[in-house]
């Protein structure tokens, strides 16, 4: 081969190591937000008999994720709407959640992130899967989250519920 092709092939490998390197280190609003949702699924997921302080951890660094006025509503068929304010409110509940049930996997589906024009607000569409500990079946449940940056970090604003014909 000769020389030039040899320096063509090195450029072309550099500019894709170096192209690599940047997205891996500097991931774009959407690459976050979808990396930051799959954090919260697994700090949301718990197994049976969880040790207290972990579970303490746990929920702190999932209600970490939310703006200090994060509002969530939750309102599913056969059940009484929901409705919990700031994170205050929220870490409570999460951590009394704990101790009503056997354990919980939680899982984002077919998650769609929008990014707005100016970069400072996103929604998150998905399915959230859910299943307790001990039974065999799941439950669906569509979700819309919204995210606001502050002090240049995704925080999650809103979560509420997508009500499906």
């Amino acid at each position: 081969m000769n020389k030039w092709v040899i320096r063509t092939v090195l450029a072309l490998i550099i500019v894709g190591v170096v192209f690599f390197v940047w997205h891996k280190l500097f991931p774009n609003h959407e690459q976050f937000i979808r990396k930051r949702l799959t954090e919260l699924a697994e700090l949301c997921s718990f197994p049976p008999n969880q040790p207290p302080l972990t579970a303490l951890k746990d929920c702190q660094r999932a209600v970490s994720f939310c703006a200090p006025d994060v509002e969530i509503i939750i309102n599913v068929p056969n059940y009484p709407m929901e409705k919990i304010s700031g994170r205050e409110d929220l870490r409570q509940k999460a951590i009394a959640s704990r101790g009503f049930t056997g354990g919980l996997k939680v899982e984002f589906l077919d998650m769609a992130i929008k990014v707005a024009p100016d970069k400072q607000s996103a929604v998150a569409t998905l399915t959230g899967k859910a299943r307790l500990g001990g039974e065999k079946d799941f439950f669906l449940q569509e979700l819309k989250f919204t995210f606001k940056r502050i002090d240049n970090e995704w925080l999650i604003s809103r979560v509420e519920t997508v009500r499906t014909l």
